[in-house]
């Protein structure tokens, strides 16, 4: 006869938990790799104008007589990290143009020892960078499944290490940060005994043998969980040092026009950009150095606050952090992940239970494949991303909008002239909450109370600010951009959605949409009355200073989401590269162009 044991099931509810932790996590972890991703390709299309500026023909033509002007010794380890990195994997390609770029561009805007002491500096801190994104990257693939490829670069990250902890001025730094890498490197495979969800749920409320086996997966999950939260911030840091990278090489390319156009000298530019990148080499280095967003107690910190923050942790028997340490110190590299391989076998821990993400209901519209039509559906993306919470999206015509509401339950967010319920997109279904969220503002509300460990849009408070900005936005500020678009927006739409779309529209703006802003003194009136609605909005922004570029002020918040999305969604429809979008870039000294700058982390090809 089986003893009952009471806690059984709070352990099985533990596990759970922690996996479905580990998970979210772990897609954290592969949104910022994308990320640094995305940030290197779009740097280096603003390196190839930087090369044409230069009288070559390609980047790699550009940088190879740059880099002839660096230190012997620099550029001989340089290029053979850049080998060595790019043998196993073309993602380090553009990551390591970008950081040769860098160093090439010191050494031309500087001067006489100058020019040698920001290069050097930009040498060492890419030196290291580059070894720890090669952690990182490895890691990434095996959390997708390719575990050959991802261990091949692992080790062979180790190896680079070697070489790079030679670099004057980084071995220090570097040394400390793989510690912590290695310790990770060796958590990667499964810890222990199998974990089999069957056995520990199915039968958790009695048995001795359930007990142990649900004790050691906690354990053992508490130490994953820990070693991949730490991968996470390293991920996260080197994301936004890319995204800087990336603006500097837009800065240059911009600085380079104006060259031309003898809007600026070269002194000035060579001023300007030696300055950002000196800044740059110093807050890399700042940015691995920093022990306290990185120390082991940090980490634990945050996970415990994550525990708090949950209504089902069980955290009875979870280990302290003066347990996990030692355990991590002793395990050894085994070769099962967590994420279950494509087309192969499920890996133990993956056994547990597939997590469920949020699914995300939006408008398609677009003849852009999978490309929303919909600026509150940017907002609601922009949330998602910048929270780095995973999930799947499930595309709509209009057509499809209000029989799919019905029949799945969601209320509707307003209603229609003749009194009938009105449904929009965006909405969120959680399996966890297993709750339908629609509207925007209500769904970042729900993103920060439901996920409190991850950064918040509508701090504690500021909920009826952000309803008044956003009503007066989207009544006084935004329709005199909406107009201006709103007949592209049409013209880009999927057959299915466009009579919809035309018959609402025009309903609303009383006119056809061919005449709304057509080319002409019409059209030219419409903009001079568009950049004196964003004027408007410039004030409400340097309320926060006139230095601020954000109404969250230091940090991002809700509302600049709203205005982001109907910024992405004119740069959509009028073209990146169009005169039209470059007006809209200029207005009130640039203030635009680097509000976008703020949002490009976030922003995806779905937008």
């Amino acid at each position: 006869m089986s003893v009952f044991y009471p806690d059984n099931p709070n352990r099985a509810d533990r596990v759970q938990q922690l996996v479905t932790q580990i998970h979210a996590i772990q897609n954290n972890v592969l949104t910022y790799v994308n990320g640094i991703k995305a940030n290197c390709d779009r740097a280096v299309q603003y390196l190839d104008s930087i090369a044409k500026h230069a009288g070559h023909q390609t980047v790699d033509e550009y940088l190879q007589a740059a880099m002839a002007e660096l230190p012997q010794n620099e550029r001989e380890n340089f290029e053979k990290l850049k080998q060595d990195l790019q043998s196993h994997d073309g993602f380090f390609d553009a990551a390591t143009k970008v950081a040769g770029a860098l160093m090439c561009i010191a050494s031309v805007v500087g001067t006489g020892r100058s020019a040698v002491s920001i290069t050097v500096k930009l040498y060492r801190t890419h030196m290291l960078q580059l070894t720890v994104l090669a952690f990182v990257r490895g890691t990434a693939l095996i959390f997708t499944g390719s575990v050959d490829s991802g261990m091949t670069l692992v080790r062979s990250a180790f190896g680079v290490a070697k070489d790079a902890q030679k670099v004057e001025g980084i071995g220090g730094t570097l040394g400390k940060t793989l510690r912590g890498l290695k310790r990770f490197s060796e958590v990667i495979g499964v810890l222990g005994p199998t974990i089999d969800a069957l056995a520990l749920t199915a039968d958790a409320y009695v048995g001795s043998q359930q007990k142990e086996q649900l004790q050691n997966a906690i354990v053992e999950l508490c130490c994953r969980r820990f070693s991949v939260k730490k991968l996470e911030q390293q991920a996260f840091l080197i994301q936004l040092s890319y995204g800087d990278a990336k603006a500097i090489l837009s800065d240059y390319e911009g600085f380079l026009k104006d060259i031309e156009n003898e809007k600026v000298t070269t002194q000035y530019v060579n001023q300007k950009m030696e300055e950002k990148l000196s800044k740059a080499a110093d807050e890399v280095k700042k940015m691995m150095q920093d022990s306290d967003r990185l120390s082991d107690q940090k980490i634990w910190s945050d996970l415990a606050a994550m525990d708090r923050a949950s209504s089902i942790a069980w955290t009875v028997e979870d280990p302290d952090l003066a347990q996990i340490l030692p355990r991590l110190e002793k395990i050894g590299i085994k070769s099962a992940i967590l994420t279950e391989r494509e087309g192969g076998e499920t890996s133990r821990l993956a056994r547990v239970g597939t997590v469920p993400v949020p699914v995300l209901y939006v408008r398609v519209g677009t003849n852009i494949r999978n490309r929303a039509a919909s600026e509150s559906v940017c907002a609601a993306k922009l949330a998602l991303n910048y929270k780095g919470l995973p999930y799947r999206t499930v595309w709509l015509e209009y057509p499809e909008i209000e029989p799919t509401c019905i029949k799945l339950g969601v209320s509707p967010t307003g209603t229609k002239p003749d009194g009938s319920p009105f449904y929009t997109c965006p909405i969120i279904y959680d399996p966890t909450t297993k709750r339908y969220v629609s509207d925007s503002l209500i769904i970042a509300q729900y993103l920060d109370e439901t996920y409190p460990e991850t950064p918040q849009l509508v701090r504690k408070g500021t909920a009826p600010l952000h309803l008044a900005l956003e009503d007066a936005f989207l009544t006084i500020i935004g329709p005199s951009l909406f107009q201006l678009v709103l007949y592209e927006s049409w013209v880009l739409l999927n057959e299915a959605s466009k009579p919809y779309y035309k018959m609402t529209r025009e309903a609303f703006v009383g006119t056809k949409l061919e005449d709304l802003a057509p080319p002409g003194p019409k059209r030219d009136e419409a903009w001079k009355q568009a950049e004196a609605s964003f004027g408007s909005l410039l004030k409400w922004v340097e309320a926060n200073g006139k230095d601020s570029d954000l109404l969250g002020g230091d940090s991002i918040c809700q509302s600049d989401f709203i205005v982001g999305a109907y910024l992405i969604a004119a740069q959509r429809t009028l073209g990146e590269d169009s005169e039209e979008w470059s007006k809209v870039m200029g207005w009130h000294g640039g203030k635009w162009k680097r509000f976008m700058k703020w949002l490009e982390p976030y922003v995806d090809e779905s937008m």
